[in-house]
């Protein structure tokens, strides 16, 4: 009997730790990967902590580089952390990390939403692109320093997208990159890192139905989900 078929994904993220993802792939023999990153993130240097600070939210690893010269004057806040990757830098910086890691931004407002009192202060470092996290915060009756502590930029001059069988996406930044792009062959089936680059994901769908096959989206923002989602879609071992 002819064996299956072998299958190709895009990866085209997370920027950062895309080794790990990488890696995670690699024992897969029936997938061929090929890396094609959309983003670069610099970045920023942030002004001086706020002497009082009730929480530290993280909702992506990217804000640790800017975090990383002020974990003394964050000693004895608690975190607030969407995945993995920023929990386990916070926990090595002593950091306590009392909520999460959740799997995405929306998850982490259900675990916190008990633990929030109006008044306290939130200290938030975010992306350049959006500022919408801070709103629902404030939503809350909670005062937000949401400082820019990384810029996303779209990598440009390395041509469209290949065609693949599937194509990862890791944030709703990502799938803006991509709307922007020629693609080659037919539709890939999108596979999101979360329910926010999901919902970017649909936008996309909205405007035009024909740029994907589908959506599907990891159960955590880990490479192991991604692995297993990869061999229940494709029917394949791990």
């Amino acid at each position: 009997m002819a064996a299956p078929d072998p299958k190709r994904l895009l990866l085209t993220g997370p920027v950062h730790g895309l080794a790990r993802w990488r890696g995670a792939l690699a024992r897969l023999d029936w997938l061929e990967v090929v890396e094609r990153a959309l983003l670069e993130v610099v970045p920023r240097t942030l002004p001086a902590i706020a002497q009082r600070l009730d929480w530290l939210c993280v909702t992506s690893a990217n804000a640790l580089e800017a975090l990383a010269s002020h974990r003394d004057e964050l000693a004895g806040v608690p975190a607030a952390v969407v995945g993995e990757r920023s929990a386990e830098g916070l926990a090595a910086w002593g950091i306590d990390v009392a909520v999460g890691p959740a799997a995405s931004a929306d998850d982490l407002l259900r675990l916190w939403s008990d633990r929030l009192e109006p008044g306290q202060r939130v200290l938030w470092p975010r992306g350049s692109v959006s500022d919408e996290f801070a709103g629902s915060l404030r939503g809350r009756g909670l005062e937000v320093d949401d400082p820019i502590a990384y810029e996303t930029r779209e990598r440009s001059g390395d041509g469209g997208l290949p065609s693949a069988d599937f194509l990862f996406l890791a944030s709703p930044s990502a799938v803006r990159a991509a709307t922007r792009l020629d693609r080659a062959g037919a539709a890939p089936l999108a596979l999101a890192i979360g329910e926010t680059t999901a919902r970017a994901l649909r936008d996309w769908m909205a405007r035009e139905p024909s740029a994907v096959a589908g959506i599907e989206v990891l159960a955590k923002p880990e490479p192991e989900c991604l692995v297993r989602l990869l061999c229940d879609l494709a029917g394949r071992e791990a």
